[in-house]
């Protein structure tokens, strides 16, 4: 059975996303929860715009950019990745 939660390192990710403007931080956090209920981010950008409210198609797109690995299947964060192996 798969943990329903994951370790967050808070001093990580506040200096993880210092740089990011706060609508690209709070996108970044919708898509860690998606990938951890999910596994990966789909390819179908217009599908995963409704899981980051509230953000526009180019928010999305410098957050996966910035935070996320792309492959054929979808998109996923690396140091999640690991985190939920462990």
């Amino acid at each position: 059975m798969k943990d329903p939660a994951f370790l967050f390192y808070s001093k990580d990710f506040y200096e993880g996303t210092r740089l990011m403007l706060p609508e690209e931080r709070a996108c970044y956090v919708d898509l860690l929860i998606y990938q951890h209920q999910n596994e990966i981010i789909p390819l179908d950008l217009k599908r995963v715009l409704l899981y980051c409210s509230g953000v526009d198609l180019a928010t999305l797109e410098a957050t996966l950019e910035a935070k996320f690995v792309k492959t054929d299947k979808g998109y996923y964060n690396d140091r999640l990745k690991d985190e939920v192996l462990k």
